[in-house]
């Protein structure tokens, strides 16, 4: 029989190619199922009592979602290093079945001249077909940059943008799992974590839904931008609101929804801001949530910065560089252009030399970490910027605070997400 080959080069001895009728040392693979959007829940009380019926015979969906751990540009060379106990498995994506098998603990991977190659057991890197290469280990978890991954991690170098990409294929209840440790706190009562695993579920559903009719190689990134994900880890009760939500997400008209959640929305009504998407008229709710003030942490915030580090920020940012060019001293800082949910949408930085205006995100961006949101205010006090404001995050969707507060007083994850979006309604993958 004929073996797929995945390398140029022959592997040498360590490295044991697999012909088709040798899989079977691998635990039988189960289909993946494709995601339906149109069980729609007729009622929330219905979808309450499948959430809680459990059936002896029912079996779990595999549902797989596929995360951007990293990308590279290969104009750089750059070596990745993968561990394991238990030696990796490698697959060409070209193909269906198993191609090699390494019995070494570490696995690295080096891109030279935009090619992938592979250290074999006698040292020697040799190139990859294609560019492109799946690695894993299905019986434990995969080591990569001091995180651990379930699922496939897959390596690819995208000819159009010269980039090398990471992507951790994974079964989408174990990266819920994982983003519930990122995205929320441990030690919330069990409503929190089952709301914020129906939001980040939904939220996750929403892209893939989006992504991959487009044949996009990814669905979403490991970062603040979409969502944080950092493997396995050990909270072991963040599993219950996963399994107790199992496959539920928000639709809107028949559709997943995009259901966006941040830290703390300030009382900012999101149906008074700006630029409303009337697609997602969920994102555009106009009964003001004020249970994130119990949090004044998050609710209200300030900073407090010299003129010359405030500029210096402002300048450095590759954007705003050339703008703020030969400004001179700072003599005023002024917010222009604010609507009417309270959020600025410009800064006047006004100079010794020249006034220049800019957009308040780019102000957000060239800070990072310390303007937490764009409704705010801002004045110059001698030498020192001052800038104070409400919320922390862009103020639409779930407010996490503001349901933390919720669920003390007595309402469930069903009450708290239709009001932080109003106009979906609840369904089930399947």
């Amino acid at each position: 029989m004929k073996l797929r080959l995945l390398f140029y080069l022959l592997p040498c001895v360590g490295c044991t190619l697999f012909a088709t009728q040798q899989e079977n040392i691998l635990p039988t693979k189960k289909k993946s199922s494709h995601l339906e959007q149109k069980k729609i829940s007729p009622s929330v009380d219905q979808l309450s009592q499948l959430t809680t019926k459990k059936s002896a015979s029912m079996k779990r969906s595999h549902r797989m979602v596929r995360v951007l751990l990293e990308e590279h540009s290969t104009a750089q060379p750059t070596e990745l290093i993968f561990s394991s106990k238990n030696g990796f498995l490698i697959e060409s994506p070209l193909h269906s079945g198993i191609t090699a098998s390494i019995s070494k603990n570490e696995l690295k991977i080096r891109v030279i001249h935009g090619r992938i190659s592979l250290e074999c057991p006698d040292g020697i890197f040799r190139n990859v077909k294609q560019n492109e290469l799946v690695i894993f280990n299905p019986y434990k978890r995969t080591q990569f940059n001091g995180k651990s991954y379930e699922g496939k991690i897959f390596l690819k170098i995208d000819e159009k943008t010269n980039t090398l990409m990471v992507i951790n294929n994974v079964e989408l209840e174990t990266y819920i799992y994982s983003v519930l440790r990122s995205e929320s706190i441990p030690y919330w009562p069990l409503e929190m974590h089952k709301i914020q695993a129906i939001a980040s579920r939904s939220y996750c559903y929403y892209l893939i839904n989006a992504q991959r009719p487009r044949s996009g190689l990814y669905d979403l990134k490991n970062s603040n931008f979409n969502q944080l994900y950092n493997g396995h880890h050990q909270f072991k009760h963040l599993r219950q609101a996963v399994e107790e939500t199992e496959g539920l997400i928000l639709t809107y008209k028949g559709s997943p929804a995009l259901t966006m959640f941040d830290v703390s929305c300030g009382g900012i009504i999101p149906g008074h801001m700006r630029h409303q998407d009337a697609s997602k008229p969920y994102l555009s709710r106009t009964q003001q949530c004020t249970y994130c003030k119990r949090n004044m942490s998050c609710y209200i915030w300030k900073e407090d910065l010299q003129e010359k580090t405030f500029l210096s920020y402002l300048q450095s940012y590759a954007p705003l560089a050339k703008q703020l060019k030969d400004i001179g001293t700072l003599k005023d800082v002024k917010t222009l252009d604010k609507d009417k949910s309270g959020v600025v949408h410009k800064i006047q930085l006004i100079g010794s030399k020249k006034n220049v205006t800019i957009p308040c995100k780019a102000l957000k961006a060239s800070i990072k970490g310390k303007i937490k949101s764009l409704a705010l205010s801002i004045k110059k006090e001698r030498d020192r910027i001052v800038i104070t404001g409400r919320g922390h995050g862009h103020h639409q969707g779930l407010c996490q605070c503001g349901a933390r507060d919720l669920i003390a007083r007595g309402w469930d994850y069903k009450k708290i997400l239709q009001f932080y979006f109003p106009h979906t309604r609840f369904a089930r993958l399947t």
